[in-house]
Parts: C-alpha cells; sequence; structure tokens
C-alpha cells in the first residue's frame, strides 16, 4: 500500500473506472456523474488516501440502491440521466457526422 496523499488536482475518471462502471451498473458515465460529489467531498474534508481509484469505487458502491448515499428512487434518476446523456451524445453524433 502506497503512501497517503491528498485527491490530485488531476484526478479523473479513468477508461478502467468507466469500465466497472459499465459492468457492475450498466452505465459507463456514472462514474462521470459522480465525479464531481466525490472530489467536492474529499477535497472539503482534506482526506488523505493510499489508492483513489479505489476510494472512488467506494463511492460508487455506496452510492447504490441499498448504499449509504441514495435511496432506490434517487438512483434511477441518476441512472435515467446517463441514459439521457448518451441518447443526447448520440444524436449529437449523428447531426455534426
Amino acid at each position: 500500500m502506497g503512501r497517503k496523499t491528498r485527491l490530485p488536482d488531476d484526478f479523473l475518471v479513468t477508461v478502467d473506472l468507466r469500465d466497472y462502471c459499465l459492468k457492475h451498473w450498466g452505465h459507463e458515465r456514472l462514474a462521470d456523474l459522480h465525479l464531481d460529489d466525490f472530489r467536492d467531498h474529499h477535497l472539503a474534508k482534506g482526506t488523505t488516501m493510499a489508492d483513489w481509484n479505489l476510494a472512488f469505487k467506494n463511492w460508487i458502491r455506496w452510492a447504490a440502491p441499498g448504499g449509504r448515499f441514495h435511496s432506490a428512487q434517487e438512483w434511477e434518476a441518476k441512472i435515467q440521466r446517463c441514459k439521457n446523456s448518451r441518447k443526447a451524445l448520440l444524436r449529437a453524433k449523428d447531426r455534426y457526422a
């Protein structure tokens, strides 16, 4: 285990984190929806972690229905935003292709 550090200013959702969300919840964009909450929470608290990617995976798991952060209704609303975002991206891609 590495030395604990504060959240890097350039922490981004990686391909691995998107794949994790896709595998477990069927929506790769879910990670993007949670990134701002995750970042704001840990920067505000001054949290230090040994592995920020694992911390983010925990955040996503806790955000799932029955987890710490969201009711099933809130979770479904986030999933719907993922679907709507993907549809909007595909429409824009078709429009400008």
